[in-house]
């Protein structure tokens, strides 16, 4: 499988991408430019340069989105999964359908779910 990490930066993204390609899977990391912890990896095959999701979530899903629509049109191939590692989750959740309409499934939660765990409100 061709799998994108939504996040380069997290020791959860750096574990997930060595499982991964020691499983046989092709790895890709999205990434604000920096140093970046998957950077310190041969696990992971390519890191695409993104706008921080901190700075503004939206620029970021457009800049991933980008980067999905062009390795879909290379030899090697769409990616199968997106899956989010980090805070990326919520704007994926919320516009998944975006992603899907690429033909890349999501392996993050449903919003309303996602929503669920974080409202505190609720979990009173």
């Amino acid at each position: 499988m061709r799998i994108l990490l939504s996040d380069a930066s997290g020791l959860t993204s750096r574990q997930l991408s060595t499982i991964l390609s020691q499983n046989g899977h092709i790895v890709h990391v999205l990434s604000p430019p920096g140093l970046t912890l998957t950077k310190l990896t041969s696990h992971v095959q390519k890191i695409h340069h993104v706008p921080s999701v901190n700075l503004d979530p939206y620029a970021w899903l457009d800049a991933a989105v980008a980067v999905m629509s062009e390795e879909k049109g290379k030899e090697s191939g769409s990616f199968d999964v997106l899956i989010g590692t980090q805070e990326q989750v919520a704007v994926v959740a919320a516009e998944r359908e975006r992603v899907e309409e690429l033909g890349v499934r999501v392996g993050v939660a449903e919003f309303e779910a996602l929503g669920a765990v974080l409202d505190k409100k609720r979990s009173g």
